[in-house]
């Protein structure tokens, strides 16, 4: 009970460091090539959101971590915002969104060297489906019950796990899973390929916490950040530095 409680309060006591220090606390993973430690700045997204809340005067701090830990810290106040999220009825109760960044459309991904067509959720039925876990990828998908999902912590692993041949198929952001294959995974990029049409298609935002203390007036000052960068060219620019076509 005493861990319980302490639990407790240090969440309530980071939740209400914004207001205090100045400093929005966001909670992502390493997503390239839209952010990731190793990219220049944390990646687009990450100089996207520093620049949209540079005129209020609140500096923006960034922590990675595994898609699902990433969830439950910003899920409980921990953090203030999620960043990368994709809008599900579920989330809805639990965060705030503000106007959304762009659209990444998720695909599936299997071997080369499979047999037969796998581009829709039926043609799904009885396989094995890598997914991160609790990672948002579409209404239909996410509802669907007739594959056996595998859930992994990234999609790094995500993409190994379909080139050693520990499932059927994987599904991904089409912009994360074929720039992993361009980089981390170039050598064996042939033996991947993406299977048609593109499944869903879903807006990318920084979802607001509504357990952390001021969730509607970030989200505010969110949406004048982002039209005042979008006029001003500075979302162009930033898109143009970092590759993405948005």
């Amino acid at each position: 009970m005493r861990r319980s409680a302490l639990v407790l309060l240090l969440i309530a006591l980071s939740a209400q460091t914004w207001a205090q220090t100045g400093t929005i606390r966001i909670v992502t993973e390493p997503w390239q090539p839209f952010m990731g430690p190793e990219l220049p700045g944390g990646g687009f997204l990450p100089e996207l959101v520093t620049a949209i809340f540079a005129d209020s005067g609140l500096e923006v701090s960034i922590e990675f971590a595994p898609w699902a830990r990433a969830l439950s810290m910003a899920t409980s106040g921990a953090e203030d915002g999620l960043l990368g999220a994709f809008r599900t009825a579920e989330r809805e109760r639990l965060f705030l969104y503000p106007e959304a960044f762009g659209i990444v459309r998720t695909r599936l991904y299997a071997r080369a060297d499979s047999e037969g067509s796998i581009g829709t959720l039926g043609e799904l039925e009885g396989r094995a489906v890598g997914v991160v876990r609790g990672a948002a990828h579409g209404r239909e998908f996410d509802a669907a019950g007739s594959f056996i999902r595998i859930e992994v912590e990234d999609h790094e692993t995500l993409v190994r796990m379909l080139l050693l041949g520990r499932c059927d198929v994987i599904a991904g952001p089409a912009d994360v899973i074929e720039y992993l294959l361009r980089t981390r995974f170039r050598d064996e990029a042939e033996g991947v390929r993406a299977t048609s049409p593109v499944l869903e298609e879903n807006a990318v935002y920084l979802a607001f916490s509504r357990a952390a203390p001021g969730a509607e007036k970030l989200r505010r000052l969110f949406d004048d950040g982002l039209a005042r960068i979008v006029a001003d060219g500075t979302f162009a620019e930033l898109a143009r530095r970092h590759g993405i076509s948005w």
